[in-house]
């Protein structure tokens, strides 16, 4: 077929030929120009039209400015590499009457920044901002909050694989802040979390905190501001290695401030605990409610943290009733408590059991080092084989390394 010149049309040349080809390259062309400018322009959307229906339209990759005011009752599913911008008191919502905010599925590299997401009823297990499956989005400067579903276990925001989680401002949402579930290499870094829940209550399933990652891998927690919850702060359950936890400032928990619980290699370093284990009781058997413990994991180590005026101190605990994992066994092996400064006018700072066994205290190479204790009048301050210890009796089983006390 013959070509008679070609002619710009846009940013495009075409042939010019009569008849259908001629139609199908300048409709191309425009195709083109649309998808440009598209990725270039943000896509304003104004209290009272549909996200949805814009995202329907537009290609990935697509930038959309969500304009003040409040969007009621959306629920939005993106497409790849999608943004989603918010003006200065934009709010998505729910009303009581939406499950969900923001639904992921298996998208990656979207963008969710400066929304206020409020009033949603996620589902049992479910979150506002649901994540889990999509990889490689940045969640950050938005305010998550008043979500929740009566007695369903409804969450603020779960992360996904590779994200980064920053800068946000978590409350009052009803079981969970911020939830995980086999999410990977991901960074929780900068966010205000506090009240999740809002209130206590009879938790049969054992999941409530302000934050809680379920069988996770490779994430770090920085520098967030995690307080005033009634139940935990920071709950690591089940964690692949390389856990991390720095630098996090962590207050007013009525359970532990940060638990590690049966996972594998991680550190718990550099963060400043208060006020943990308000709501628990000390018993002669077991002590738990601390600044910091460590159950049934290997290889975890616990250093240069400041831990004040909680229920208990620094705690490692070996509980029976916990399966092997993937990575071996859950037993309480080579952890390392040092370099930390633990403020213990009541509780006790060491390693708990109920195996019946000496393994933890005498083979399994759990230590205590260079720590600094300031004990007041707390006279039986530490605990070891399965006895109520002063800082004489501590030293004498071994734990003397440039150790410290004060009262």
């Amino acid at each position: 077929m013959r070509f008679f010149g070609l002619a710009r049309v846009g940013v495009c040349w075409r042939p010019v030929l009569p008849g259908l080809i001629v139609l199908l390259l300048t409709s191309a062309c425009v195709a083109m120009q649309t998808a440009s400018l598209s990725s270039q322009t943000p896509v304003s959307i104004h209290p009272g039209q549909r996200i949805q229906d814009a995202v329907n339209r537009y290609p990935a990759g697509t930038a959309f400015l969500i304009r003040e005011g409040v969007h009621a009752r959306q629920t939005i599913y993106p497409k790849d590499r999608m943004s989603f911008t918010g003006e200065p008191g934009s709010v998505l919502d729910g009303q009581q009457a939406t499950a969900q905010a923001i639904v992921a599925g298996k998208t990656h590299g979207v963008t969710v920044r400066g929304l206020r997401i409020t009033g949603y009823v996620p589902p049992d297990s479910g979150a506002a901002v649901e994540g889990h499956g999509s990889d490689g989005w940045v969640v950050e400067s938005n305010e998550i909050d008043h979500n929740s579903n009566g007695a369903s276990r409804a969450y603020g925001i779960r992360i996904g694989s590779g994200w980064v989680l920053r800068a946000n401002t978590i409350h009052h949402n009803g079981w969970v802040g911020i939830a995980g579930y086999r999410a990977v290499d991901s960074l929780i870094e900068g966010n205000d979390v506090y009240a999740n829940p809002p209130d206590a209550f009879e938790d049969n399933v054992g999941e409530a905190a302000n934050i809680k990652l379920f069988e996770c891998g490779r994430i770090t927690l920085r520098d967030n501001y995690v307080h005033d919850g009634p139940f935990l702060g920071i709950w690591l359950d089940r964690s692949e290695p390389e856990m991390t936890v720095e630098a996090n400032k962590v207050l007013n928990h009525g359970d532990a401030g940060i638990w590690f619980e049966v996972g594998y290699k991680g550190v718990i370093r550099g963060n400043y605990v208060e006020n943990a284990g308000y709501l628990g009781r000390y018993s002669s058997g077991w002590v738990s409610g601390a600044g910091i413990q460590v159950t049934n994991s290997p290889d975890v180590s616990v250093i240069d943290n400041t831990v004040a005026n909680s229920l208990n101190g620094i705690l490692g605990q070996q509980a029976r009733g916990y399966a092997d994992g993937p990575y071996g066994s859950s037993e309480l092996r080579n952890l390392l408590v040092q370099g930390n400064t633990i403020v213990m006018p009541r509780g006790q700072t060491g390693i708990v059991d109920n195996i019946g066994t000496n393994a933890p205290y005498v083979q399994w190479n759990n230590r205590f080092e260079g720590n600094h204790y300031v004990l007041e009048s707390n006279a039986r301050p530490f605990r070891w084989m399965s006895l109520n210890l002063d800082e004489w009796q501590w030293q004498a089983y071994g734990h003397r390394t440039e150790a410290s006390f004060g009262r």
